[in-house]
Parts: structure tokens; sequence; C-alpha cells
């Protein structure tokens, strides 16, 4: 018997004895049928990339989801230590602006699965709420262009903060890219984003009151609000809800409104005040 055989044969010994000994995977690693499969044909061929979650035809085939050019997040491999590209890295969008986020799991908070192609930030409550916030200064969710930075999702359970860095910096030429591309005369840096982009205690210190930061891009600087991403926002309006529906404590219930409603009013007053005309 061969030596792939003898390992098999054990390993089905073992699955059958306790098919509950085996180590499971870890939280926040995505589920296999999740991943983006990419295929790099032989030169000369137009490369193809698939899908594999829930978009097998009859007979479990997999059909193309996607085909010419890879995005660009897909082609760079600058980060050997990445999972997989999200699968709509960049949003075009028709006014001179480019919102940075992370939607991915980060630092030690729950996983979170890639839903770039149903919604721009982490769940459609994310969405609305930043519509909510552009729409209080006279714009819409499809005036922006939107990035996620890094392109990519990460294992965060066992990355440091240098990891994290490391995979900024590497991302800052797809961010370069879209800016020179587009003209971006604003960035609105967001979440964890802002962290890894400024690190974190710069990123805290101008997200507090919606400063503003200026970011290096070729031979010029473009001006950066750096905010609270739509996810924080989303937890201040559950904290106030569930406070709510508690009730008895109104001193706190009053706090928690009024904590949101001074955030809030704070992100639309940097935004009338960054958004040019």
């Amino acid at each position: 018997m061969g030596r792939l055989a003898a390992v098999l044969k054990q390993f089905a010994q073992a699955l059958q004895e306790d098919p509950h000994a085996l180590v499971p995977a870890l939280a926040d690693e995505p589920a296999p049928a999740s991943i983006e499969l990419v295929y790099h044909p032989p030169a000369n061929k137009t490369p193809v990339a698939v899908e594999q979650a829930g978009r097998a035809g009859a007979g479990g085939v997999v059909a193309p989801a996607m085909s010419g050019e890879l995005p660009a997040n897909f082609r760079c491999s600058l980060c050997a230590d990445r999972m997989y590209p999200v699968r709509r890295y960049n949003r075009p969008g028709r006014r001179p602006i480019l919102v940075l986020y992370h939607s991915g799991s980060y630092g030690r908070g729950p996983a979170r699965l890639d839903r770039s192609r149903d919604h721009i930030f982490g769940s459609p409550e994310e969405d609305d709420l930043f519509a909510r916030m552009l729409g209080a200064v006279g714009l819409s969710l499809e005036d922006l262009h939107y990035q996620e930075y890094p392109a990519c999702h990460f294992n965060a359970v066992r990355s440091t903060g240098d990891d994290w860095r490391d995979r900024g910096d590497h991302c800052l030429g797809h961010v370069h890219e879209t800016v020179a591309r587009s003209e971006i005369q604003l960035m609105i840096l967001t979440g964890p984003a802002a962290v890894i982009l400024l690190g974190e205690e710069r990123a805290l210190e101008l997200s507090i009151d919606c400063g503003k930061a200026w970011i290096p891009v070729g031979d010029r600087e473009v001006p950066a609000l750096v905010m609270r991403s739509p996810a924080a926002l989303i937890a201040l309006e559950n904290k106030r809800k569930k406070l709510k529906s508690r009730g008895g404590d109104e001193a706190a219930l009053k706090e928690a409104l009024d904590e949101e409603k001074r955030v809030k009013n704070q992100v639309v007053a940097a935004l009338k005040a960054a958004v040019p005309a």
C-alpha cells in the first residue's frame, strides 16, 4: 500500500471512530463555497473568474461569472497571506469624492463575510444609514466613488497591527490609481480603513470630531474627512433602541439618544463643510 493510501485509510478510520475529533475552522474563516475561485489560463487566452458560491448549474457545473481582464485586486499578489480578494472592491460615482472603507473582518470583532456584490458596505442597514447621511447634504449613494481598503479579506484573528499596516501599504497603489483616474478632490475615510491608512491613534483623534487629514497622492495632497464607519453609527442606533425597548432607565436612554444625535449631526456638518460645490 502506498504512503498516500495508508494516510487516507488512517484518516477514514479516525473519522469513523470520532467524527468530532477534528479541529474545526476558526470563526472568521470563510466557508469554502463562498470563496471566489480564479483561474489563470496560459498566455494568449482570456482569463475567467468563476464564483463557486451557490452558482453551480445542473449537475454541479460552475458557470463563468465574469470574463475579460480580472479586477486589479484579483491580479495583485503583494499580500501572500490574503484569504481571497473582495469580489467588487471599486464602485465608480458621479462626483469627485472617494469613500475608503473596509467591510471585511478586522480586529477581534465578529467575522464578516463578503457581501460586496449585494451592498456597498457590510449590510443593507449600513448602506441605508450612509444614504441618509448623504441625503442630509443633498447627495445620494450613487454620487460618490467607493473602494474597499484593503481590497482583500484576511484572517483577522491571526493578524497583527504590522500585518494590517503592510497590507495598507500594498493597497495604496489601487487607491492612487482611482484618485488619478477619477480626479478625486475629496476622500472620506471610515472605520478600519482610516485606522489602517493613518494609524490607530491618529484615526481615533480625527474621527472624534470628523477632522480632516491630507493624503499624499503623487505630486499632490488630497483632503480626507475621517469619520466613524456606518457599522459604528448603526451600533449607536441599536444601543438607543435596546434601551428604549427595555424601558425604565430614562437617564441612560437620554444619554444614548443625545450621543447618537451629536455624532450624526457632527457627520452631517462635516460633510456639508467638506463636500466641494
